[in-house]
This record gives C-alpha cells, structure tokens and sequence, in this order.
C-alpha cells in the first residue's frame, strides 16, 4: 500500500502548517495547497520542508502515526538496527515532558542512503537545483546543501539539525568532478557538529 505517482496531487491539510514556521526548514505550506508528490519532494530535498515530509507521509498513509510504523518496519527489512523514527520530519517531540527523539547511527545512515541512490536513482536530481521556486505559491527557496560553490562533484543528499543531534549532513559526492582520475560516488556522513560551518570543513576533510 501507499503507492503514488508523482504527478498525483496532495491537498494540504490544516496540519500541514505546522511546520510552517520560521524556526523550521519547511517550503510555506499553507492549508488548502495543492501540490503533486514530485512537487513535495522537490520541497524535502531541495529546502528541507518539514512540511513537506507530512504531507508525503499523509499521502502515504492515513494518519502519520501509520506512516511511522512503515517507516520502521522498512528500517527493519533494511537491516537499519539503530534507527527509530517517531515522526515523519526527523524533529524531537516533546509529549507531556518527554522527548521522542528519532533515531539513526552514522553506518545506518550510509546504508539507507546508498539503498536510496541505488533504488531511487533520481534522487540525485534535487542535489542539482540551487533554487525550488513555485510560481502558483509565490514561492522561492534556496537549497540547504552546503559547499555549493566550493565543491563541483556535490550531488546531495540531505541537512538536518536538530538540539540533540546538532548540525548533520549526509552528502554525495562524484569524486569524477572533484578529481579526474578518481571514477566513483562518496557518501560522506557527519554527525553532531556545532555549527554549520564545521559541519562544511569536516564534510571537507572526508572527501579530502
């Protein structure tokens, strides 16, 4: 279940604004937005849109709730041993006082990347756009890759922050760009930096 195509609309929800707010990377979803999935990736990729991820999820399935359990059987099946996800967005929750905190090891975030890269090949598309724009929305974002103008071979794949995990990235590189006599993909993972500039210059030092 859950199968959609990418040019199927998504009507956005009231709850789709959740994250529609300036302390959130998100793509200004608004309730009563229609968007197709393609349209709704592109806003996770590109800017991060945790709004975005909601309403993939809500698509996916009816309640996130639904689409959490998903999300961890297919960690499951993936071998993923040290991931458990809460939500749909990657951001800790905090219920009465306690904090769900998603989780994912450094390896487990290898693995699922390089499953993504192999299935879902495309991917590598949304590491190609500087900007998402969509006319009907008066929207404009700015991709939140980092080393866009210092590293030609960047190809994606993901920020994230949160208080817990701090500044994280998982990157893809074609080291073909960056070096002429190398011929192959590097996924580089950095965890818990201070700042995003340090999560830059370590991203840096791994691609070397």
């Amino acid at each position: 279940g859950g199968k959609y195509g990418m040019k199927d609309m998504v009507k956005i929800g009231k709850e789709g604004e959740a994250y529609n707010k300036y302390e959130y990377s998100n793509c200004g979803l608004v309730a009563g937005d229609e968007l197709s999935v393609e349209e709704l990736l592109k806003g996770l990729m590109v800017v991060s849109g945790n709004d975005a991820a909601l309403a993939l999820a809500k698509n996916s399935a009816k309640t996130e709730k639904d689409f959490v359990k998903k999300m961890n059987a297919k960690a499951q099946e993936l071998g993923l041993k040290d991931s458990k996800f809460y939500n749909s967005s990657g951001l800790t929750e905090e219920v009465k006082d306690k904090k769900y905190k998603n989780e994912m090891s450094a390896q487990d975030l290898f693995d699922l990347s390089k499953y993504i890269l192999e299935k879902y090949p495309e991917t590598r598309d949304y590491g190609q756009m500087d900007v998402l724009r969509d006319k009907k929305r008066k929207y404009v974002g700015y991709s939140t890759l980092p080393l866009r103008d210092e590293m030609p071979g960047i190809e994606g794949l993901k920020t994230g922050f949160t208080d817990e995990a701090k500044y994280c990235f998982t990157g893809l590189f074609d080291m073909n760009k960056e070096d002429p006599d190398q011929d192959y993909d590097l996924i580089t993972v950095v965890m818990g930096a201070e700042t995003p500039e340090i999560r830059a210059t370590t991203t840096k030092e791994l691609v070397g």
